[in-house]
C-alpha cells in the first residue's frame, strides 16, 4: 500500500465528533520502499504507527521528494512555531526533519540509524549492483557514489558485449531546443531518437527475442526499448516522432505494429523501478543553451536515468554538450562518442537569450547569441555591488532598495498578486522557479544549497547572511530583469 493509504487500514473507530484515533504500534514492522522519494512529515507520520521500521531505497542520490515548500517558507513556519533558528539550520535540516529540500524520509532515516558507511555517511549502502553493464554504472559510481559500487555483473552477460559500446554518445546535428510553456524541447533530437529506433528495432527484438531459446529469457517488445528524457514536453515530442517514423517506414523495417505504444518515453520519474535492456537519453539542451542548467542542478535525476540501462545507453545531444558541465564532463569519461547527420524541414526555432561570465563560463538569460562572438556581454570592470547598494549610491535609493528587496518566495508572491504569471505557471512553486533559474544560468547547486553565479551576483542576487543561515535575495533591479525575462517566455 501506499503510505496515503496507512491511515485508513490503522485507523480506530471514532463517535462523530470524536478526534480521529489510530491504533499506535500495530505494525510489528513497517517496511518503506523508495524512501528517498517520501517527504519526512508524511513518513515519521506513518511510522509512528510502528514498533520497528526498515527504510529502504536508492537512498539521497536518487529521485528526491517533490517539496510543495521553499527552504525559505520552511524556516519562518519553524521560526513562528517557536524553532530555534540555529537548531532548524545545524539540527534538523542536517537530520533529513524540515519540510524542504534536501529533507526526505530516507535522509531522517539514515542520520537516526547507529550504522555509516563511506566518509562517515550515516546509513548503510548496499553497494553490490547487479544491474547494469560495468560500461555503464562506472559512469554513476563516479559520479555520486565515490566508487564505492562494486559492479557484479559480468561483461559477457550482455547480448551485447563485443557488438556495441555498452555507453554511446551520438551527436545530433542542427540540435536547437525551445521552451514549450514550462518545459523545453528539441525537435532534432527527437526525430533522431525516431530514426534510431525504427533503423535499429528489428535486430534488437531478433536478438533479444527470436534467438532466445529459453521462455523466460524472451524480451517482449514492449520491454526491450525505453526513452528517458528531463522534460515532459520533449517526452510527448519524442512519441510523436516514433509515431511518425514507423509509419512512414516501409515493410522492409519490419516493425510491430503500433510501436510507439511499445516504447516507454518518460522522465526519471516515469521510468524509476523500471529497467530496459537499451536505453535512450534525449540531453534537449542545444547548441544555443551554453549550460545544461536542470540537468547539472538535478545530478541524482541522471542517476535514475543512466542506471535504467542493462545492456545499452546511448546518449543524444548537441556536440556543445560533449565534456561541458558537471554531468557531461563525467559521461564523456565513459561514453564512445560517434556523430549522426539529421535533415529536418521544422521552422526556425527562436534561441535562448544568453549572457556569458568569461571568467567562469556561467549563463544567464539575456541576449541572443551570435555565432560570431560566444561572449555576448563581457563582465563589467568593477565587481562591486550593483549601483542601488554601493556605500556611495543617494541614501534615498537605498532606502528603496532595502524595501523592496526580497527572497524569491516574496518576488514570486508580488508576480501573483499583479497578475504576471502565465496560465500553466498558476500553480508555479519557489522550488520550481529556483530551477528555471539555475537552467538560465542565474543559479548554480542544487535545491537546499543554491548560490548565484558569479555575474549573477553582479547584477543583483545577494547573498544576505542572517544570524544562523544564508539568504538569497534579488535588488529590485535584478527583479526587474527577471520579470522581463518571464515575460518573453525565456525564463
Amino acid at each position: 500500500m501506499t503510505l496515503y493509504q496507512v491511515p485508513k487500514y490503522f485507523g480506530r473507530y471514532t463517535k462523530p465528533g470524536e478526534p480521529k484515533g489510530f491504533d499506535v504500534g500495530r505494525i510489528d514492522l513497517l517496511i518503506v520502499d523508495e524512501a528517498g522519494q517520501v517527504d519526512t512529515p508524511l513518513g515519521l507520520a506513518v511510522i509512528a504507527l510502528a514498533q520497528r521500521a526498515l527504510v529502504v531505497g536508492g537512498g539521497e542520490k536518487q529521485l528526491a521528494p517533490v517539496w510543495a515548500l521553499d527552504e525559505e517558507t520552511d524556516r519562518e513556519i519553524a521560526e513562528g512555531a517557536g524553532i530555534e533558528m540555529g537548531e532548524w539550520a545545524e539540527d534538523l535540516r542536517e537530520r533529513g526533519v524540515t519540510a524542504s529540500a534536501p529533507s526526505s524520509l530516507m535522509r531522517a532515516a539514515s542520520h537516526a540509524s547507529r550504522w555509516s558507511f563511506g566518509d562517515d555517511e550515516p546509513g548503510l549502502l548496499l553497494r553490490e549492483h547487479f544491474r547494469c553493464h560495468p560500461g555503464i554504472i562506472g559512469f554513476n559510481n563516479e559520479l555520486l557514489y565515490d566508487g564505492l559500487l562494486e559492479p557484479k555483473r559480468p561483461a559477457d552477460k550482455s547480448l551485447l558485449d563485443g557488438i556495441r559500446p555498452a555507453f554511446g554518445w551520438i551527436d545530433v546535428a542542427g540540435s536547437e531546443d525551445s521552451r514549450r510553456g514550462s518545459s523545453r524541447v528539441n525537435e532534432p533530437e527527437a526525430k533522431a531518437i525516431a530514426a534510431w529506433i525504427v533503423e535499429n528495432f528489428a535486430s534488437f527484438y531478433d536478438l533479444y527475442h527470436h534467438q532466445q531459446n529459453e521462455a523466460d529469457k524472451k524480451v517482449d517488445a514492449a520491454a526491450l526499448i525505453g526513452v528517458v528524457t528531463p522534460f515532459r514536453a520533449q517526452a510527448d515530442v519524442i512519441s510523436d516522432e516514433i509515431r511518425k517514423a514507423a509509419s512512414n517506414a516501409d515493410a522492409s523495417a519490419d516493425l510491430p505494429t503500433n510501436l510507439a505504444d511499445k516504447i516507454t518515453v518518460g522522465t526519471a520519474h516515469r521510468l524509476q523501478g523500471a529497467e530496459r535492456p537499451i536505453i535512450l537519453f534525449s540531453a534537449v539542451y542545444g547548441s544555443g543553451s551554453p549550460q545544461a542548467g536542470f540537468i547539472d542542478a538535478n545530478p541524482e535525476l541522471m542517476n535514475v536515468a543512466v542506471s535504467r540501462a542493462k545492456d545499452l545507453l546511448v546518449v543524444f545531444a548537441s556536440p556543445i554538450r560533449w565534456d561541458n558541465g558537471k554531468i557531461f564532463s563525467v559521461m564523456s569519461r565513459f561514453a564512445t562518442r560517434t556523430a549522426r547527420a539529421v535533415r529536418t524541414e521544422t521552422a526556425d526555432v527562436e534561441e535562448p537569450v544568453t549572457f556569458m561570465d568569461p571568467t567562469e563560463g556561467e549563463v544567464s538569460s539575456i541576449a541572443a547569441p551570435d555565432p560570431e562572438r560566444p561572449e555576448l556581454i563581457s563582465e563589467p570592470a568593477s565587481t562591486s555591488a550593483p549601483e542601488a547598494t554601493r556605500p556611495d549610491a543617494p541614501a534615498q535609493a537605498t532606502a528603496t532598495a532595502a524595501a523592496q528587496q526580497g527572497t524569491l518566495s516574496t518576488v514570486l508572491g508580488r508576480w501573483r498578486e499583479a497578475g504576471e504569471l502565465r496560465g500553466d505557471d498558476a500553480d508555479l512553486s519557489t522550488p520550481a522557479l529556483n530551477l528555471r533559474l539555475a537552467d538560465a544560468g542565474v543559479l548554480v547547486g542544487k535545491p537546499g544549497e543554491w548560490a548565484p553565479t558569479r555575474l549573477a551576483a553582479v547584477l543583483g542576487v545577494l547573498e544576505v547572511e542572517r544570524s544562523t543561515y544564508n539568504s538569497l535575495e534579488y535588488t529590485p533591479q535584478m527583479q526587474e530583469l527577471l520579470l522581463g525575462l518571464y515575460r518573453d517566455g525565456r525564463l
